[in-house]
C-alpha cells in the first residue's frame, strides 16, 4: 500500500511539474519572448528524460523500444541545450543543429520498429508480412509522388537542411499507415495502456512532423510557434506510457476477419488524402495505384483470412471427433458417481450421515404397516439444549463438527433393530421395534444419556451436552406416522416445560395436546377487537413509591371458552404466525392508551410492552415501532419494549441492530425474567439493554432465604456497574419490598402497591397520583 501511495504521489507531482511548464512554454510562445519559449522547451524534454528514466529503473524490466524511446526524448532535450548555447553565442553549433535535431527522429524511428518487431512475435506472422510489405509499398508510392511533384526540388538541394526534411518525409509517410495498421490489429487495445498511449504519442509525433517538414520546406519558420506544442505533448504522452510498463503485456491481436481487413483498406484509401494535404496536388496515377494495391491487399488478406477459419474448422471438428469418446466415457462415469451421490442424498442427511427426514418417514410408516402382534414401536424426539449458543460462541464449523461426532456417539448405543434421523438443525428421531414390556425404554433412555453428555473434543476444546428426550409408543399398525411424531413431539414440548430430562406421551399429554390444538383453533379465528383487552398494573419507584409506568397485560375472553390464562395462550401463539399479529394489536392499544394519558394529564408515565422474539422478524423492526409511535403523537421515552433471553436463539444479529436503533431513538429496552436465562451476563454487557427485569422466583423467596437475597444484590451490583436499572416483579410482601429497598433495587412492580387495571381505573390512578383538581378533568 505504501509502495502504491508513492507511485501516485510521483506521477501527481511529476505531471503537475510538466503541466505548469507546458503553460509557462505556451505563454512564451504567445508573447514571442523566444528566450524564454526556448528554455521552458528544454526544461520540458528533460524533465521528461527524468521521469521515463525512473520508470525503467522502478519498473526493472528491459524493453529495447523503451530505450530507444528515452534516447530519443534525452537527444531532443540535448539538441534544445545547444540551440539555446547557440543562440547566445556561446557555441556556434549552427552547422550541426539540423543534425542534433535529426537523431532524436531517427530515434523514435527505431522504437517504433523496434515496437513493431515485438508485436510481431504475437501476431499471425503470415498476415504481418502482408501488412508490412503493403505499408512499405504504399509509404514508398507516397514518397515517389510527393517528391517527384512539380518544384519540389528548387532551390538548393545539397542544403542539409533539405536534406534531412526528406529522410523526415520518407520516415513519417512509412510510419503514418503502420501506426493504425498496429492501432486496428491489437484487440482491445485501451485496456493495453502502455501501448495504447505509445502508439497515441506517434500518431501526434507523425501528424506534427509531416506539417512541419512540409512548413520548412515551403519556406515557413515555426521555431518557437504553437506547432512545437504538439512535439512537447508527444513527449508528455510517452512519459504517461511509462506508468504502465508492465513485465509482460499479454497482448491479444484481432482475428483477420472482414471488418477488421475492411478498415485497414480504409487506412489504404487515405493515403491519397494525405498527398493531397501535403503538396495540395491531386495525383490521379498514385490514387489508381493505391486502389490497385487496397484490391490486391483485400483479395490476399481475405484469402488468409478465409483459409484460417477453414482449417480452424476442420480442426474443431477433429478435435470434436477426437473428444466425443473421452466425453462419453467421462459422461457415464459421471452418471453411475452421481446415481450413487442421488441414492446417499435420498436416503442420508448431508452432513451427519444418519437417515434424513424423508427416508426416516418412509421407514417408520413400513415398521408401523409390519407391526407384529407383541411388538411395539417407540419413537425418541431429541433435542440439545442451547444449540444455537454453541453456534454462536464456538462458530458453524464447532456446531457441525459436535452433531457429527454427538451422532456417531448415539449410533454406538443403538439396538439394531433401531434406527436414527437428523430432522432438522439439532432435532433428532430415533425408533425402536421391541416386543412390549412394561418401562422397557428405562435402559436404552439412560444409554442415550450416556451418550448424548459423553464430552466432545474438537480443536482442544471439551463441550458437554444436555438434551430433552421426549418419546412417544405405538402398539398398533394403523397409527399414522405423522400422529406418531406429533406424540414425540408433544412429550419432548413436556419435558422442556419441566425439570426432567425425558417426557412419555400419555392420555393427560393427549387431552394437553387436545387442548393445546383448541386453543389454536380459537387463536386462529380470534377477533381481536372484541375478544382480546388490555391490563396495567403500575409500576413504581421504590424509593418514593412515585408512579413511573405500567406493564401492558393481555386477556383474553374466549367466546367458546370464556377466559383463558397467557399461560395457556401465549405458549400456542408463540408456535405458530399468529403471535405477530396479538403482538402489533398489543404495541398499537398500549402506545395509544399511553399516549393518550400523556398528553391528557401532562405526564410523562412509560409503558412497558412484551415483545415476542416472532415479530423482531427483519432489521426494520425498529422503523416500524418508531413510525407507530409517531402515528399517535407519542414520544419515543414513553415506550419501554420488554424481550426475553429467549429473543437471542432466533435472530442474534438482527436483535442487536434492532436494540441499537432503540437506543438512538431514546427508545428503552427491559430485559424480562432475568436470571434464569442461560447467558445473561454476556448478552446484557454486549447488547444496548436500559433495565433488567428480577424475575419473580428470586423476589418470592428474598426475605427468607439469604443465598436468594445474595444473588439478587449481586445482580443489583452488577446493573449499577453498567448503568442499568433494575425492577423486581411479584412483589406481594412488605418484608420482600424492605430487603429490596436495602439492597439498592431502583423500581418494583407487583400486588404489593398495585394489581393489574383496566383502562379505566388505571386512567382513574393516574389521576389520582397527578391531578390536584379532579374536577378539572
Amino acid at each position: 500500500m505504501e509502495k502504491y501511495i508513492k507511485y501516485l504521489n510521483f506521477k501527481y507531482i511529476s505531471f503537475s511539474v510538466l503541466g505548469i511548464l507546458f503553460v509557462l512554454y505556451a505563454v512564451a510562445i504567445y508573447y514571442e519572448i523566444d528566450s524564454w519559449a526556448n528554455l521552458f522547451s528544454m526544461l520540458i524534454t528533460f524533465s521528461v528524460t527524468f521521469v521515463i528514466a525512473r520508470q525503467l529503473t522502478h519498473a526493472k524490466i528491459f524493453k529495447a523500444y523503451w530505450l530507444t524511446l528515452w534516447l530519443g526524448v534525452f537527444s531532443w532535450a540535448f539538441a534544445d541545450m545547444m540551440y539555446i548555447l547557440k543562440n547566445v553565442d556561446i557555441v556556434g553549433y549552427d552547422n550541426y543543429m539540423h543534425t542534433f535535431y535529426a537523431i532524436p527522429v531517427v530515434f523514435f524511428f527505431i522504437g517504433f520498429a523496434l515496437l513493431g518487431l515485438d508485436f510481431l512475435k504475437r501476431i499471425d506472422i503470415t498476415q504481418a508480412y502482408v501488412d508490412i510489405i503493403t505499408s512499405m509499398v504504399i509509404a514508398i508510392a507516397l514518397f515517389i509522388a510527393i517528391i517527384s511533384g512539380d518544384n519540389f526540388f528548387e532551390g538548393e538541394i545539397e542544403n542539409a537542411r533539405f536534406i534531412y526534411n526528406i529522410i523526415y518525409i520518407f520516415i513519417d509517410v512509412f510510419m503514418f499507415p503502420s501506426v493504425f495498421f498496429l492501432f486496428i490489429s491489437i484487440k482491445n487495445l485501451k485496456s493495453y495502456k502502455e501501448i495504447y498511449y505509445i502508439l497515441l504519442a506517434f500518431i501526434v509525433y507523425v501528424c506534427t512532423d509531416t506539417v512541419y517538414t512540409f512548413g520548412d520546406i515551403g519556406g515557413f519558420n515555426y521555431d518557437n510557434e504553437y506547432i512545437e506544442l504538439l512535439y512537447v505533448l508527444t513527449f508528455y504522452i510517452f512519459a504517461y506510457a511509462s506508468f504502465y510498463i508492465k513485465e509482460e503485456n499479454d497482448i491479444k491481436y484481432t482475428d483477420s476477419s472482414v471488418l477488421v481487413i475492411t478498415q485497414k483498406i480504409a487506412v489504404i484509401i487515405l493515403m491519397p488524402l494525405l498527398k493531397l494535404f501535403i503538396n495540395d496536388i491531386y495525383d490521379v496515377y498514385y490514387v489508381v495505384f493505391v486502389v490497385v494495391c487496397a484490391l490486391l491487399y483485400s483479395i490476399i488478406s481475405l484469402n488468409f483470412t478465409f483459409e484460417g477459419l477453414y482449417k480452424k474448422l476442420l480442426e474443431k471438428e477433429r478435435n470434436k471427433k477426437e473428444n466425443i469418446l473421452e466425453t462419453i466415457k467421462e459422461r457415464s462415469a459421471q452418471v453411475k458417481s452421481t446415481n450413487i451421490r442421488l441414492n446417499r442424498l435420498r436416503k442420508y442427511d448431508y452432513l451427519t450421515k444418519a437417515f434424513n427426514r424423508p427416508y426416516f418417514i418412509n421407514y417408520l410408516n413400513e415398521m408401523t404397516n409390519t407391526l407384529g402382534l407383541g411388538e411395539r414401536i417407540s419413537l425418541y424426539n431429541i433435542d440439545i439444549n442451547h444449540f444455537k449458543a454453541i453456534n454462536d460462541s464456538y462458530g458453524q464449523y464447532i456446531g457441525d463438527e459436535v452433531l457429527i461426532q454427538l451422532v456417531g456417539n448415539l449410533q454406538s448405543v443403538l439396538p439394531k433393530n433401531a434406527a436414527m434421523s437428523r430432522f432438522s438443525g439439532d432435532d433428532i428421531m430415533i425408533v425402536t421395534k421391541n416386543h412390549r414390556s412394561e418401562n422397557d425404554y428405562s435402559e436404552f433412555i439412560e444409554n442415550l444419556i450416556r451418550a448424548i453428555k459423553k464430552p466432545i473434543h474438537i480443536d482442544n476444546k471439551q463441550i458437554i451436552l444436555n438434551a430433552k428426550i421426549g418419546i412417544g409408543f405405538s402398539d398398533i399398525s394403523t397409527i399414522k406416522v405423522e400422529d406418531l411424531i406429533s406424540e414425540a413431539q408433544a412429550a419432548l414440548n413436556k419435558a422442556k416445560e419441566s425439570k426432567q430430562i425425558y417426557a412419555v406421551y400419555n392420555s393427560e399429554l393427549a387431552d394437553l395436546q387436545t387442548h393445546k390444538n383448541t386453543i389454536k383453533m380459537l387463536l386462529d379465528t380470534a377477533k381481536f377487537d372484541s375478544e382480546f383487552k388490555l391490563v396495567y398494573q403500575p409500576q413504581y419507584d421504590i424509593k418514593n413509591k412515585k408512579l413511573i409506568g405500567a406493564e401492558a397485560l393481555l386477556r383474553w375472553i374466549s367466546p367458546v371458552k370464556g377466559y383463558i390464562s397467557p399461560v395457556e395462550f401465549i405458549p400456542v401463539a408463540e408456535q405458530g404466525p399468529v403471535m405477530v399479529s396479538i403482538g402489533k394489536w398489543v404495541s398499537n392499544k398500549a402506545v395509544e392508551k399511553i399516549s393518550y394519558i400523556n398528553n391528557t394529564y401532562n405526564t410523562n408515565l412509560k409503558i412497558s410492552i412484551n415483545l415476542s422474539p416472532k415479530q423482531i422478524d427483519s432489521v426494520y423492526f425498529a422503523e416500524k415501532i418508531q413510525d407507530l409511535l409517531k402515528q399517535h403523537n407519542s414520544k419515543n421515552e414513553w415506550a419501554c419494549f420488554e424481550i426475553t433471553e429467549m429473543s437471542w436463539m432466533y435472530n442474534d444479529e438482527v436483535i442487536r441492530d434492532v436494540l441499537t436503533k432503540f437506543k438512538r431513538s431514546n427508545i428503552d429496552v427491559a430485559l424480562d425474567d432475568f436470571g434464569t436465562g442461560f447467558s445473561s451476563l454476556g448478552y446484557i454487557s454486549k447488547y444496548s439493554i436500559d433495565k433488567l427485569k428480577i424475575a419473580k422466583e428470586f423476589v418470592d423467596n428474598i426475605a427468607t432465604s439469604v443465598v436468594e437475597k445474595d444473588v439478587v444484590k449481586a445482580i443489583i451490583v452488577m446493573a449499577k456497574t453498567l448503568g442499568i436499572k433494575t425492577i423486581a416483579e411479584g412483589v406481594e410482601t412488605e418484608e420482600q419490598l424492605e430487603v429490596l429497598r436495602q439492597i439498592g433495587c431502583d423500581e418494583l412492580q407487583g400486588f404489593i402497591w398495585g394489581k393489574p387495571l383496566s383502562e379505566e381505573d388505571f386512567e382513574a390512578l393516574v389521576k389520582k397520583e397527578f391531578c390536584k383538581d379532579n374536577e378539572e378533568y
